[in-house]
């Protein structure tokens, strides 16, 4: 999952965020959603230290290198190995309250880093 993502001189485009299951090696393909874009790994890092590769749980930045910009990667977005299914515009969930829900309150729902409204 995507939390930051920005631009060094001389490295190019960085995204870094939690490493949620599975593992990430440089030279790896991974895709970005939202975009359907491939990109490739150029360098990683992990817990703050250079790496070969990183799996489940760590905190990492990866050095990415591909035909997408910095304006088209958001917070929320994630980095993918397989290509990712066709995008969905609606999702059916069930909420629990402890009180009755009142007519135009809004409902916040929260995905991983991403944020929406009701």
């Amino acid at each position: 999952a995507i939390d930051r993502a920005f631009t060094i001189k001389g490295s190019g485009r960085i995204v870094t965020g939690t490493a949620f299951s599975g593992q990430v090696h440089v030279v790896d393909t991974l895709w970005l959603t939202g975009r359907d874009i491939p990109v490739r790994v150029r360098a990683l890092h992990a817990q703050n230290q250079p790496t070969e590769h990183a799996g489940a749980g760590d905190r990492i930045a990866i050095n990415i290198v591909g035909d997408v910009s910095k304006q088209e990667i958001e917070r929320g977005s994630w980095l993918l190995t397989q290509e990712p299914p066709q995008a969905v515009s609606r999702v059916l969930a069930t909420m629990v309250s402890d009180k009755p829900i009142r007519h135009w309150q809004p409902v916040h729902l929260h995905h991983a880093a991403s944020h929406i409204t009701g």
